[in-house]
């Protein structure tokens, strides 16, 4: 099966300020919550502390050095167990930076959202080399007159 990493960025490379996006776009939620559907979601702590409540219709995975960690709807893995479920299952990573750093290596899939402004931030995307990946499909949107790309990356296999 495979890893996926889904994130979406600013034009300047943000992912995050003060633990939460600072923009909301709803073609970019619709766009997760549709490609995440019914699969394992894996994220850090921060990540999951930082949500209301477990994402709906997935499992929702959560990678911590905390101790005793326990929250309604999520369940604790290490990157073993995590490693352990993607050869029956399809995830997703959805963060945050440590994760996505932890996770590109094993990523078959990069699913990237490029919101086509500049935001104030203090997470930054993850450093992909681009040559290690094709684009696989790419789909333009525009919402509140701000353009959004939603691009799917393929790792190139040299076996």
């Amino acid at each position: 099966m495979t890893i996926n990493l889904i994130w979406a960025k600013s034009h300047n490379n943000v992912i995050g300020k003060n633990g939460v996006l600072p923009w909301h776009f709803s073609k970019d939620f619709n766009y997760f919550k549709t490609t995440t559907m019914g699969h394992p979601v894996v994220m850090g702590r921060k990540t999951a502390d930082s949500l209301p409540q477990n994402l709906k219709g997935r499992r929702n995975i959560v990678l911590t050095r905390r101790e005793g960690y326990d929250r309604e709807g999520f369940e604790v893995m290490d990157i073993d167990d995590v490693l352990e479920l993607e050869m029956t299952e399809d995830i997703f990573i959805i963060g945050g930076k440590e994760i996505y750093d932890t996770f590109l290596p094993y990523a078959d899939y990069l699913f990237i959202t490029v919101i086509f402004a500049d935001y104030d931030g203090d997470t930054y995307s993850p450093n992909y080399v681009i040559k290690d990946f094709k684009l696989k499909n790419i789909i333009h949107e525009v919402e509140d007159g701000i353009g959004i790309s939603f691009l799917n990356l393929e790792r190139i296999r040299n076996y």
